[in-house]
């Protein structure tokens, strides 16, 4: 026995050296994208062996017993072990390094320290103990335990490893044609299922229409209907979070009626693809109150309320209802608001967030976002938050909303809250914010400034002129003006600061304050 256990090991050492030879030699020979094709080719190779083996196994045993196939692998492994030393070096000369057991287990202890190579490592580990315990143990749980016929069970193992082969081939080709980066990396993909796509895949909804895509529509209309509306879209899940829009307030696009469900969807895609959410979990849902776009009222296949948006206590008594029956028929719940418009965003948040778990994301989420890169910013210029001097170019939901908490972070870091409000200025359509003016909202009020205490308030309507004027270090576009952060006004940011942080919020792209282009 003692004899088997030691001849086995230079079966094992030879197994090995045909996979791991070749790796490091494609490794060495070719770039990321040829390497990942190559490495696709090796697997393609390596899964007709678990085929290949037994038909040769097959064909030994005919010849012989048992012991020939075994001294015969005995031979192959240490012919292959030795022959290792034959093969001509494939890593270029200035690359390598002198090979000595203290380097490789110091070179060990260094990737076992690296969270991204032990991560990369047991999922490959994983699949390999997968792989290798389907071919080893399958064979005796399908014939014995499900009485599965041996020539059926050759044939579900084919299948199994045809599957490789087939997806080995497909990312052969896919790595040719795709970066790498883009078949991994979520971050390349967020932006096709969420911003700034998504703003054409709303502008399109009701004329590409195909299927609702589990999304629940509530029609103002009809607030009987609203607990049928949420069971018929929820089935027999259990939901735990709502994202709901009106679609008033699509950032960016402005008021798309029912077409801004899609908004709720792509949030969702988002949330459940990178925060790993349950996606049997979540539902998205869209309020039709109407829409003011006659872009939309006008178009025959437009699937919402062809009527102006419903304001008042009839749109907020719906709300509430619709609230109220959420949360009793999903008493998990966590409820996301998105894209409302600026008059109802922060009085539905104000309402709803001491009574159940409730989040909007124009007002909080964006601003915590934008804080985040603020934040960044400074670890470059080694600034502190409490000494910039703030400018909101636009005063919608989402400005006041990132205004709002960056303002509360000063306050966090030790300025009280009038020393605070002294160093935010806000910029939106009727220029600089003063607290004369008649048609300001709950959320510009706290930032509009005195008249008086500004000798040019009557040249403050332009966005230069109060770049100059107040000397921001901090700019932040949400206006959905595009290329007005023009080179003039870097110019003048740069006379108060020698980093200015410019943050061109404003989605889609083409509705961005500032591009790279310029």
């Amino acid at each position: 026995m003692e004899i088997v256990v030691i001849w086995r090991v230079f079966q094992a050492l030879g197994a090995c050296t045909g996979p791991m030879i070749s790796r490091a030699m494609i490794r060495d020979r070719y770039d990321s994208t040829k390497a990942a094709q190559m490495l696709s080719t090796l697997m393609m190779i390596m899964a007709a062996a678990p085929i290949i083996g037994p038909l040769l196994g097959g064909g030994l045993l005919s010849l012989g017993s048992w012991r020939l196939i075994f001294w015969l692998m005995v031979i192959i492994g240490i012919v292959l072990f030795l022959s290792v030393n034959l093969l001509p070096e494939t890593l270029e000369k200035e690359k390598r390094g002198s090979l000595s057991l203290g380097n490789s287990f110091r070179n060990y202890a260094f990737l076992l320290k690296s969270k991204k190579f032990m991560v990369y490592t047991m999922s490959v580990t994983f699949f390999y103990v997968a792989v290798y315990a389907f071919i080893t143990g399958s064979s005796d749980i399908y014939i014995n335990y499900f009485h599965i016929q041996p020539k059926v069970y050759s044939l579900l193992f084919g299948v199994n490893i045809l599957e490789v082969s087939l997806i080995s081939m497909l990312n052969r080709r896919l790595v040719t044609h795709f970066n790498i980066s883009r078949l991994l990396a979520l971050e390349e993909f967020n932006p096709i299922v969420y911003d700034p796509t998504i703003a054409d895949s709303i502008e399109g909804y009701s004329d590409l229409f195909v299927n609702p895509q589990y999304a629940g529509y509530l029609d103002i209309n009809h607030p009987e209907n609203i607990e049928d509306t949420l069971k018929n879209a929820a089935g027999e899940r259990e939901i735990r979070l709502i994202v709901v829009t009106d679609a008033e307030g699509i950032l960016g696009i402005g008021d798309w009626g029912t077409n801004g469900v899609d908004i709720s969807v792509g949030k969702l895609m988002v949330y459940t693809a990178a925060a790993g959410i349950d996606p049997s979990m979540v539902l998205p849902l869209v309020i039709d109150a109407g829409t003011n776009r006659d872009e939309l009222r006008n178009n025959p296949n437009y699937l919402g309320n062809r009527h102006e948006r419903v304001r008042g206590d009839r749109y907020y008594n719906f709300i509430d209802q619709f609230v109220k029956t959420a949360e009793r028929l999903f008493p998990k719940l966590y409820l996301h608001w998105e894209d409302f418009g600026r008059l109802n965003a922060a009085n539905i948040l104000e309402k709803y967030r001491k009574q159940i778990p409730t989040f909007n994301d124009d007002i909080q989420g964006t601003g915590i976002v934008t804080l985040g890169g603020i934040f960044g910013s400074l670890d470059i210029t080694g600034e502190k938050l409490t000494d910039q001097i703030y400018l909101c170019y636009g005063g919608g939901t989402a400005g006041a909303g990132i205004a709002s908490r960056v303002l509360r972070e000063m306050i966090n870091q030790g300025l009280s809250e009038e020393e605070a409000y002294k160093r935010f200025f806000m910029v939106d359509k009727q220029g600089l914010l003063f607290d004369d003016m008649e048609d300001l909202t709950p959320e510009q009020k706290p930032f509009a400034k005195k008249r008086s205490d500004f000798a040019n308030a009557d040249k403050l309507t332009v966005l230069l002129e109060v770049v100059k004027t107040v000397k921001p270090t901090i700019l932040v576009g949400t206006s959905t003006q595009p290329n007005t952060f023009t080179k003039e006004i870097v110019e003048a940011m740069c006379k108060n600061t020698e980093r200015p942080i410019i943050f061109p919020l404003s989605n889609p792209t083409i509705l961005a304050e500032a591009s790279a282009k310029g």
